[in-house]
């Protein structure tokens, strides 16, 4: 009876077993699912671990030349309070200007410059200055007076402010010439106008003839001066006469055109005793073409 009664319970329990086997069948294609999804989940994984890989390695070389960075300011900052350091411990005069480190001043580069713009005991310094129009022009002679003024402001409040400062070069010595040519002018034509209207009084024996030829000379230049002007420089654009030519066209000028006054005047003495405008022509048949070819 209890050999029939456990087997019934073996029985029993073979049944669960099947049934449990069953169940396990019947869930292994869930299990084998399951198992894709988790090697699924540790391929992703993987992936986002070897692309964290590479964002950490950027990130280490972003954090090198971020120390690189820091390191070269770091050096700059030991620069500039060195030259901080220099700069609080120059005189108060030399703050004036600007200032120079030490280590510059005394540097290889520095020093060929110097010997080049300086003379061999460092009391002499030449500065170039390249103008951007013509050094002949006369905007480029009205310069000058610029520059020096430039460089006497420069050194005003400073320890060179008693220097000697002068200009040279092409335009200053041009600019010089036009100086001396502007004061020599005045006198020139004064001299001139004086010694003429003496000679002509002495050579005519009148007083009102002399005055009427310097006026018609003196009109003559200007007119001349004026239509020199207005052909070159409002008509073909050039920047203005040259500082030479009023100088030298005043002089030529009056002394060709006095000779040829002259020639006229003393053709007119001729006809003297004719009416003033007939004797004029007559002296003006006779001597017009010399003159006008003159």
């Amino acid at each position: 009876d209890r050999i029939i009664a456990g087997l019934s319970e073996l029985e029993a329990g073979l049944t669960k077993a099947a049934d449990g086997q069953k169940q396990a069948v019947d869930k292994l294609p869930q299990f084998s699912r399951g198992l894709e999804q988790v090697n699924g989940g540790q391929r992703q994984l993987l992936e986002h671990f070897s692309a964290l890989g590479g964002q950490l390695g950027q990130l280490v070389n972003g954090l090198d030349q971020s120390a690189s960075g820091l390191q070269k300011v770091a050096n700059g900052l030991g620069t500039a309070e060195t030259y901080l350091a220099d700069l609080s411990s120059a005189p108060e005069k030399d703050m004036a200007g600007w200032h120079m480190p030490k280590e510059a001043r005394e540097s290889k580069d520095f020093t060929q410059a110097k010997d080049a713009y300086m003379s061999k005991d460092r009391r002499i310094v030449t500065f170039d200055v390249i103008l951007k129009e013509n050094p002949y022009s006369t905007s480029a002679l009205g310069r000058i007076d610029d520059i020096r003024a430039a460089a006497e402001r420069a050194v005003k409040g400073t320890k060179w402010e008693d220097a000697t400062i002068a200009v040279g070069g092409v335009t200053s010595t041009y600019a010089d010439l036009q100086a001396i040519s502007n004061a020599d002018y005045k006198r020139t034509a004064v001299l001139m106008l004086i010694g003429i209207a003496i000679v002509l009084a002495v050579l005519l024996r009148s007083l009102i003839m002399p005055l009427y030829l310097i006026l018609s000379l003196v009109l003559t230049y200007y007119t001349s001066m004026a239509v020199t002007e207005l052909i070159f420089v409002n008509g073909l654009g050039y920047a203005g006469l040259n500082w030479a030519v009023s100088f030298f066209a005043f002089v030529l000028l009056l002394a060709l055109g006095i000779d040829y006054s002259i020639f006229l005047m003393d053709r007119f003495n001729e006809y003297r005793g004719r009416p003033v405008k007939e004797a004029m022509l007559s002296a003006m048949g006779h001597m017009g073409t010399v003159i006008i070819s003159a």
